[in-house]
Parts: C-alpha cells; structure tokens; sequence
C-alpha cells in the first residue's frame, strides 16, 4: 500500500448551514498540489519492484493493476483511485 504521509495537497472543512446536525462541508483536496503525483508515482513504481523481486524469491502475491507505461497513465490511475469508492459516502464533498 503506498500513501503519502506528508501531502502538500490541502483541502478543507466548512459549516454546510447553521445547523449543528448537518454534516459539514468537506473538500479533501486530494492531489491539488502536482507535487503529489511525482511523490505517488515513485512511490509506486518502487512498490512495483519490490514485489516482482518478491515473486522472483517465490513468494506467492495477488494481482494487482498498476500500469507501467507512461507517467500519464499512472496519474490516471491514481486519479480514479482518489475519487472514492461508493463506502465514503458519508463525506459531503
């Protein structure tokens, strides 16, 4: 798993009304900064080598998609990661 632990992306959290029940306003702000995309790429890609060095010693790993071409389609990649999955419903973005 490969996460950024200091992000130069930043979002931001806002009252939605002046209701105290209401959920407030959430904007994470993920991958604002383009600084974050050359961190995650590299990242990956030297996950990546890691477990094909792994496989190599005959450990036995799960597929996983990461493309391997050009620095586009990973920023693809991790894009579509990055816009949720339908379990963070729960922020109001």
């Amino acid at each position: 798993m490969v996460v950024l632990l200091r992000p130069a992306s930043r979002g931001t959290v806002s009252l939605a009304s002046e209701d105290p029940l209401e959920c407030p306003a959430c904007d994470l702000g993920y991958f604002t900064d383009p600084a974050d995309y050359d961190v995650m790429c590299k990242r990956i890609k030297f996950t990546k080598r890691i477990g094909e060095k792994m496989r190599e010693h005959g450990m036995r790993m799960k597929d996983m998609y990461m493309p391997d071409g050009l620095h586009l389609s990973l920023m693809d990649c991790i894009n579509s990661m990055a816009e949720g999955h339908p379990d963070d419903e729960h922020v109001n973005t």
